[in-house]
């Protein structure tokens, strides 16, 4: 089993019930591995796609979004407003970040960001 294998047997065996995202690299092939195995589908840009997955949560069922690493810069606005409601089932976001900008248009590490209702700030 590769990595990508991996994540996609987390999201089906989490209970995840709905995938958005944007495609791009390094992220494309991981909703394109869903198949028919969860209901997925690609978003105008990243926001909608929070917003959408958010919307899921609210309604109760687990979602995920799959980003590339400059659209976290997008979906900051609504992710950090999420932070503070405390309704709804859980959201994972996957970031793909590019480390020596293979095919990207700059290099982020976007593994230093974290919302969690536990602690403040980020």
């Amino acid at each position: 089993m590769n990595g990508l294998d991996a994540v996609v047997s987390g999201i089906i065996d989490s209970g995840v019930k709905n995938v958005t995202g944007v495609p791009g690299f390094p992220i494309t092939d991981l909703m394109d591995s869903l198949g028919d195995k969860v209901k997925h589908e690609w978003s105008v840009n990243e926001k909608v796609a929070l917003e959408m997955a958010l919307g899921s949560s609210v309604c109760g069922l687990r979602s995920a979004v799959i980003t590339k690493h400059v659209g976290m810069n997008i979906l900051s606005d609504p992710l950090m407003t999420s932070a503070t409601h405390t309704i709804g089932a859980g959201i994972v976001i996957f970031a793909g970040d590019d480390p020596g900008i293979g095919k990207s248009q700059n290099e982020q590490d976007s593994r230093f960001l974290r919302i969690d209702r536990r602690s403040p700030g980020i």
